[in-house]
């Protein structure tokens, strides 16, 4: 075997157009972040490491892009090791710096990464595949539990029993719920990128990428908001000798917005299980280009 066809093998699919432009974009988004006032001040934890992460992000990412179009290409593991590097710098921004926008930049990490990896087969892919069955799973278990709390203090009388119960649904979605709908989302998208499934090949892979998505907006957009100021009001008007009434209709609000995003994610659960719907035009032009791949070359007489 030649040098070029030995390297080729090494590389598989780091060379991608998609990895390219989305590392390009990031290192900008990232740099632009940098120079940016934060955007929800009051909810960083540490605002000092802010500005610093996300220089790194920046040059983590534009230097992998320039490592992916160099000529003399490195060592597979080390343009892995800077790809794990920028993911976990975003996830740090997210979670612990608790920069809100950086919550984005992990749906274009994520990616990336699962790109640079290229197709995986056997032990590492039903890791990853266990990784997000089990918390999609947990996923959905949590957001049948704060559908059934969040009815059970809809349907209240005892202010002190509503409170405790808006106190239980807080540190659910505060503990749980974020870290569950990432891992579950991110994990799926990165399934569809490592193996033949695609994350746009198949119209019930593409369905449960909005559902995910529309769920997330949904959690971080609204219902999270209103859960924290009901638990607040319900914990003021336990401690005042207020009523279950004065809480208006917030209560509506939040068993409500659970209720649909448990829906949701039980029609995601019922999507993987049927898959309905066939392949996407792209997905026939992937499978098409495959098959083509494959065909055996015809012989001209010598």
């Amino acid at each position: 075997m030649t040098d070029h066809a030995s390297a080729t093998r090494r590389w598989p699919t780091m060379g991608s157009r998609g990895a390219l432009v989305t590392l390009c974009c990031y290192a900008v988004l990232a740099l632009a972040l940098a120079l940016l006032p934060p955007s929800v001040p009051g909810a960083l934890r540490f605002p000092e490491a802010r500005t610093p992460v996300w220089l790194a992000c920046s040059a983590l990412a534009s230097g992998i892009a320039l490592l992916l179009t160099t000529r003399a290409r490195p060592a597979r593991r080390t343009v892995l090791l800077l790809g794990w590097a920028l993911f976990l710098l975003t996830t740090a921004q997210a979670f612990v710096v608790t920069e809100l926008l950086a919550l984005a930049g992990l749906y274009a990490t994520a990616p990336v990464l699962a790109s640079l990896t290229g197709q995986l087969t056997g032990r590492p892919r039903k890791a990853l595949l266990v990784v997000h069955v089990i918390s999609s799973a947990c996923w959905i278990g949590v957001a049948l539990m704060m559908s059934a709390v969040g009815v059970t203090a809809l349907a209240g009388d005892d202010i002190d029993t509503v409170a405790a119960s808006y106190h239980l649904m807080e540190t659910f979605d505060v503990t749980l719920l974020g870290w569950l709908n990432f891992t579950a989302t991110l994990s799926g998208i990165a399934v569809g990128v490592t193996t033949q499934w695609g994350v746009l090949r198949h119209y019930w892979v593409a369905a449960k990428l909005v559902i995910s998505l529309a769920v997330l907006f949904l959690a971080f957009g609204w219902v999270h908001d209103t859960l924290e100021a009901t638990a607040r009001e319900a914990e003021r008007l336990a401690a005042t000798g207020g009523t279950v009434d004065q809480l208006g209709g917030s209560p509506t609000t939040v068993a409500a917005g659970f209720g649909f995003a448990f829906l949701q994610l039980l029609l995601a659960m019922l999507l993987s299980l049927y898959k309905p719907g066939g392949r996407t035009r792209r997905g026939r032009r992937a499978l098409a280009a495959r098959r083509a791949a494959r065909a055996p070359v015809p012989r001209t007489a010598g």
